[in-house]
């Protein structure tokens, strides 16, 4: 996965993931491109929380928390639908799932401001 985020100055993050659950209640676990966990987010409808090493960081929402992390809030809910090749309608995202068979997922986000893309590069047994 890599995120890029379009802010002054530009942001960009890149590694794996792990995503379980569903879009109320979930775990999205955060890797760095040597396998090592670099955060820990957990979910549900009341609050979203992030693991870090030993710390714990609470957010309202998931959007919050993962703007925080990455630099831009990812729709969570649309994207457990991309990662079964169904293209979902998000506020702000425009996904292009046409290499999904190839295993591969890109979206922009076009607002709010900054832009952002995802790419995911999905690994099949």
């Amino acid at each position: 996965m890599s995120v890029q985020v379009q802010s002054a100055p530009p942001q960009s993050t890149s590694g794996s993931f792990e995503l379980s659950g569903n879009p109320q209640q979930g775990e999205l676990v955060l890797l760095n491109p040597l396998g090592n966990i670099v955060a820990r987010v957990h979910w549900s409808a009341e609050q979203a929380s992030v693991t870090q090493g030993n710390t714990v960081r609470e957010k309202a929402s998931l959007d919050e928390l993962t703007e925080e992390l990455l630099g831009t809030s990812l729709p969570i809910a649309a994207l457990f639908d991309w990662l079964q090749g169904r293209n979902t309608l998000t506020q702000g995202w425009q996904a292009d799932l046409d290499a999904f068979n190839d295993g591969k997922i890109t979206a922009q986000r076009t607002s709010p401001l900054p832009e952002a893309s995802l790419r995911i590069v999905l690994e099949r047994p």
